[in-house]
């Protein structure tokens, strides 16, 4: 749904051009046995043409990032699921598959449009004097989350200092 990707159009800011878009959602299966819904996103950025993919939690922990960092994204995150994940269990795939599938379906757009939103504010340089927080989008945006071990990603909260040693 929605127009082909295309090359981000040339951006008068020092901020990097991204064009995105969360093209599907593919189920998958962790080191731990648990299945997880994977949004794929196709991204042409500085580097060129690369496809990532995030958990729906991962997005959510961008957003608030964002968000603490006083950065407004025009279309609105998506809400988390009243039906989300219980544990290691995921009660509306199991009671309410066509709910499931929806959300799922649902969140795909959603998440792109936000994803959209966030890339505009990126390039128009909202987050050019905060580097760990661009950091942390660009590495979302080059970076499958499931190849990166969570304590080797990138914290964007401002002020955030690692605990001493």
């Amino acid at each position: 749904v929605g127009s082909p990707l295309a090359p981000p159009p040339p951006s008068s800011s020092t901020s990097p051009s991204y064009s995105t878009k969360v093209t599907s959602a593919e189920s998958r299966v962790d080191p731990a046995g648990s299945t997880y819904t994977a949004y794929i996103i196709s991204v042409i950025g500085p580097l060129g043409p690369a496809t990532v993919e995030h958990r729906f939690s991962e997005f959510h922990r961008l957003s608030l990032d964002v968000s603490a960092n006083g950065v407004v994204v025009g279309p609105a995150f998506p809400p988390k699921s009243a039906a989300g994940r219980l544990g290691n269990w995921t009660p509306s795939a199991l009671l309410a598959p066509a709910s499931s599938r929806r959300l799922v379906s649902d969140r795909v757009a959603q998440l792109d449009r936000w994803l959209l939103g966030l890339c505009e504010a990126v390039t128009a340089g909202a987050v050019k004097d905060n580097a760990p927080l661009r950091e942390q989008i660009v590495e979302f945006l080059q970076v499958s989350a499931a190849g990166r071990p969570p304590c080797e990603r990138i914290n964007g909260v401002a002020g955030w200092t690692p605990l001493a040693e």
